[in-house]
């Protein structure tokens, strides 16, 4: 595992329990009426602020891909977190849950509203890597439970048909 992510907690923690003297409406005084030393000095202070919460944010950003391209060790069929998800939303998108075909949708670049001006088609032909494979375990696990159980129906008819001449 990274080092990012393994501090990434104690970061998190810092990040959230970080309480300088906060303001309150009593104490507040305008920007503009305060002197250039005292405006140079926020405006410092704001601009460290603004670095280490994008630090934070790239952190967390960077230990979130590498989870998900973890395997999942509670699935069977040894896909990673990433490919657990889209599976999960795929089937709620079959179930008719719009919200997650919306987001299948808008993630293989298909949303209307997100066409140019001139209402240029987009390129539906061309899906990202991870979606194909993905698309393509879905279909092996398919057909594989499909065998199964005509695996099982005629097995199932083989022993009445050994119980029936019995």
């Amino acid at each position: 595992m990274p080092v990012f992510c393994q501090f990434f907690y104690f970061q998190s923690m810092l990040f959230l329990c970080h309480n300088e003297n906060m303001a309150n409406t009593k104490n507040l005084k305008p920007l503009n009426k305060r002197t250039k030393d005292e405006q140079r000095k926020i405006c410092s202070a704001g601009g460290r602020r603004s670095g280490q919460v994008r630090r934070h944010h790239k952190t967390m950003r960077e230990c979130l891909e590498y989870l998900l391209d973890c395997e999942n060790p509670a699935d069977e069929h040894k896909l990673t977190f990433l490919e657990c998800i889209c599976a999960k939303i795929m089937r709620q998108a079959l179930a008719g849950n719009v919200k997650a075909f919306e987001v299948i949708r808008d993630t293989i670049g298909q949303n209307p509203k997100m066409q140019d001006e001139q209402n240029a088609p987009v390129d539906n032909g061309i899906l990202p890597d991870l979606i194909k494979a993905h698309l393509a375990m879905c279909k092996k696990m398919e057909k594989e439970r499909k065998a199964r159980e005509k695996q099982d129906a005629a097995g199932a008819s083989v022993a009445a048909a050994n119980d029936i001449s019995e």
